[in-house]
């Protein structure tokens, strides 16, 4: 097998952890499988439903490996896009070859990921909490300031001073503000993005 091809050209992002048949990815998920010799897709998926069941999200049959690897498999798809039945000879035709690539759908995340995750998005979510909390605190002392009447002039002075010193004073407070909410969205799209990651592998 050509290094080149290995893992559909993403040798870096879908690597063979352990060196057997299943293809795992960098965060730990089952991707793929790499075909032995004499192996057709019901013998792949007796193989990934016994020896690599915690890390599938559902058992997988032939009819799962035919689908997700239709190029491979052209010749058991009859003219109406039906993938005949696992005992027709042509599974024997020489579909796949030993040392190719397939995809497994259903793979998902072993434990130890999905911890490393959750316990980034709790740190993500205390983060997010803490910032609201912040801005929150600084609306009340805005409140609290304007209802004392702080930057009110004492009678006979102009109180030019005092005014210039108030509107710079709501302008770095809404210049806080502004940083913390646009923190504030930046955590949340990575929040999400550590969710997503984890309800894509099954998790």
């Amino acid at each position: 097998m050509n290094p080149y091809n290995y893992a559909e050209n993403e040798p870096v992002g879908h690597v063979d952890l352990w060196g057997l048949q299943a293809v795992f990815a960098g965060e730990g998920r089952l991707v793929g499988y790499i075909v032995q010799k004499g192996q057709g897709p019901t013998q792949i998926a007796q193989d990934l439903n016994q020896n690599y069941s915690c890390y599938l999200s559902c058992e997988v049959d032939y009819i799962v490996i035919v689908e997700a690897n239709l190029e491979k498999f052209e010749n058991v798809v009859d003219a109406n896009g039906n993938i005949k039945d696992k005992s027709s000879a042509e599974y024997k035709s020489g579909n796949i070859q030993a040392g190719d690539y397939l995809s497994i759908p259903g793979g998902k995340h072993d434990e130890k990921y999905i911890k490393r995750v959750e316990e980034k998005i709790h740190a993500l979510e205390q983060k997010i909490d803490s910032l609201e909390d912040a801005m929150r605190e600084e609306d009340r002392k805005a409140e609290l300031e304007e209802e004392a009447d702080l930057y009110e002039p004492e009678p006979g002075d102009p109180g030019e001073g005092i005014q210039l010193a108030k509107g710079v004073n709501i302008f770095l407070r809404e210049r806080r503000q502004k940083k913390r909410l646009q923190r504030i969205e930046e955590l949340k799209i990575e929040r999400d993005k550590l969710e997503q990651s984890i309800e894509a592998g099954g998790g």
